[in-house]
């Protein structure tokens, strides 16, 4: 799932922005995300954020999601007083070569993860459904609690049809645990992972995540990274422990048109 990313210009600052199409169709109204503000003149800042939410006006966009790189404060603080609500800092853990960290993983690995077919998809979707609570749909109250729910079991179901690795961790023939990996050259991305409720607490989560990476490995992808909510800190633990390093932490701020 991509967002296609336009600009919009104004006095020399630009905004990338895109049409999120699968949230906007979950939550039954358009929803935009900016993913860059690139600034020359500071003092225009204020004009340019003014024409961008008369365009997203134009488009009957009910919320844009702002994300800006933490080393850009000033912006951070702009948004801010421009009515822009922070949500969440996200961070992108990553292995930068899978090939030196076999002795933090591999020995973690039980038998390998099985590909979902559509015997197993249903019970993917419903572990997606009850995993994610720390994500910035749920933190925003302006969103229904069960549309942000469904959102993760949509997210399974394009994946396995859009052909992206949906696997998953089998126990004696009951699913427990997911992820969905899709890679370009020779990095792969975690886009999703998640633990069935009941059997978290019984180092499911390490299993799961070591046996993904061993799979990425195993498929000749070098790098490997996901995004992760600061909110989220028994996951933070997870990868820590797993061999991973942390970069380009980003703001998550909101705001309803």
């Amino acid at each position: 799932m991509k967002i296609v990313d336009q600009e919009f210009s104004e006095q020399g600052n630009t905004i990338r922005y895109g049409l999120v199409p699968w949230d906007s169709q979950i939550f039954g109204f358009t929803i935009v995300e900016a993913s860059g503000i690139e600034i020359s003149n500071m003092e225009k800042f204020d004009i340019l954020i003014s024409s961008f939410e008369r365009r997203l006006k134009d488009l009957n966009c009910r919320m844009v999601c702002v994300k800006v790189p933490a080393v850009e404060k000033e912006i951070f603080y702009k948004l801010q007083k421009g009515g822009y609500v922070f949500i969440e800092e996200t961070i992108q853990p990553y292995i930068g070569d899978l090939r030196r960290h076999d002795a933090r993983y591999s020995d973690l690995v039980g038998s390998p993860l099985a590909g979902a077919t559509g015997d197993t998809i249903e019970a993917i979707k419903g572990i997606a459904c009850r995993t994610f609570v720390y994500d910035r749909f749920h933190a925003d109250k302006g969103f229904s609690g069960e549309k942000a729910s469904e959102r993760y079991a949509y997210w399974v179901d394009n994946s396995f049809n859009s052909g992206d690795d949906v696997l998953y961790l089998d126990d004696e023939g009951v699913v427990r645990g997911f992820s969905i990996v899709h890679g370009s050259g020779d990095e792969a991305y975690l886009a999703l992972m998640g633990v069935d409720e009941g059997r978290k607490g019984h180092g499911l989560g390490m299993e799961l995540l070591a046996a993904t990476c061993q799979h990425v490995k195993d498929e000749g992808f070098k790098g490997f990274s996901t995004v992760l909510s600061l909110n989220n800190i028994p996951a933070l633990n997870l990868y820590s422990e797993c061999g991973f390093k942390f970069k380009d932490p980003v703001y998550v701020l909101h705001k309803w048109m």
